[in-house]
């Protein structure tokens, strides 16, 4: 019922920063499904950040979440595999938070030199 009011949301929010000449919009969509079909059908990039379910596990444990709750909502989500697949960037995010940010501004930083 709300996803054509939050994707005409989107778009809208897309077109405004583009006019503003931003020069990224960063988009974390955890209902992910497939490229065509999201959110990400008009991305530049699509990145995935992976880590092993067990680290997920414990991070999300960690925030306040139940592990019961983690497990059933990992379970409904698409796999690992699927990610990568969509993906034109992947990020293994199994080590500290500053090495995932070195590792996503070394990405950054060559990515604007292609566009």
């Amino acid at each position: 019922i709300t996803m054509p009011r939050i994707e005409e949301r989107y778009t809208d929010l897309i077109d405004e920063f583009e006019r503003e000449g931003k020069p990224a919009v960063v988009v974390e969509y955890s209902v992910f499904r497939n490229r065509q079909q999201s959110l990400a059908y008009g991305a530049d990039v699509v990145i995935a950040v992976l880590a092993p379910l067990e680290v997920r596990i414990e991070r999300a444990v960690a925030s306040g979440f139940s592990e019961e709750d983690v497990r059933a909502r990992i379970a409904r989500q698409i796999t690992d595999a699927d990610r990568i697949e969509a993906a034109d960037v992947v990020f293994d995010n199994d080590g500290t938070p500053e090495e995932l940010r070195n590792e996503v501004l070394a990405w950054w930083n060559e990515y604007k030199k292609t566009v």
